[in-house]
């Protein structure tokens, strides 16, 4: 939200663009849709960023992919900023050290790897699936498809 500036900007880019980029996708007969929005989603969120997040699930899953949808829900990505972040990189170290903590329930709110997300939909995307299934990832199966 701050890179982003304001509501509006910010749904242009988590909202307006992934829908559009997936229905130009579908209509050009792509089986299935990947895409990583964030732990919490939820449209009727009070917090913009999930209930944001929560619509465009929401919106994809409309479209109907033959072959599915596949949502993966990381909560802190960790991993190599470009830009200069001095808060997030302390909220990293800390989310790193104490991942050990986040087991269970808690296991949906540990940091993870932007690699491991990235071999993760990797993973899900080869495997075989039947019909217009949507598929959500987060938690512990989202660090099982990772490892």
């Amino acid at each position: 939200m701050k890179k982003a500036g304001s509501e509006e900007a910010f749904r242009k880019v988590d909202f307006d663009a992934p829908l559009a980029v997936a229905r130009e996708a579908r209509e050009a007969g792509v089986g299935q849709y990947l895409i990583v929005t964030a732990v919490g989603a939820d449209p009727k969120s009070r917090v913009f960023y999930s209930r944001a997040k929560g619509e465009v699930e929401n919106a994809l899953r409309a479209l109907e992919f033959p072959a599915g949808l596949k949502i993966f829900r990381p909560s802190m990505l960790v991993g190599d900023r470009t830009e200069p972040r001095p808060a997030e990189r302390m909220a990293m170290a800390v989310m790193r050290a104490t991942r050990p903590v986040f087991i269970g329930a808690m296991a949906r709110y540990r940091a993870i790897d932007a690699r491991d997300v990235a071999r993760a939909m990797l993973r899900a995307a080869t495997q075989e699936q039947s019909g217009s299934v949507v598929e959500v990832y987060e938690g512990e199966r989202l660090f099982a498809l990772s490892n």
